[in-house]
């Protein structure tokens, strides 16, 4: 299978964090609330990557930081 698209953590992911808990939010937690997040997410793409923020909004809300 061909990838079309790469999802990173300091583009795609901390983006979508500071936009919806405020610019700087990402770089404000500590790394292993970082790390927490990014587990929760990679977890929630594989059922939701029809759609990456719906990935991104589960896995930070199952995550328990946000």
């Amino acid at each position: 299978m061909d990838t079309l698209y790469i999802l990173t953590v300091s583009g795609d992911l901390a983006e979508y964090y500071d936009r919806q808990q405020g610019e700087g939010a990402w770089d404000a937690l500590t790394a292993d609330d970082q790390a927490k997040i990014v587990r929760s997410v990679r977890g929630a793409l594989d059922g939701y990557m029809e759609d990456r923020e719906i990935a991104f909004e589960y896995g930070i809300e199952d995550s328990g930081i946000a």
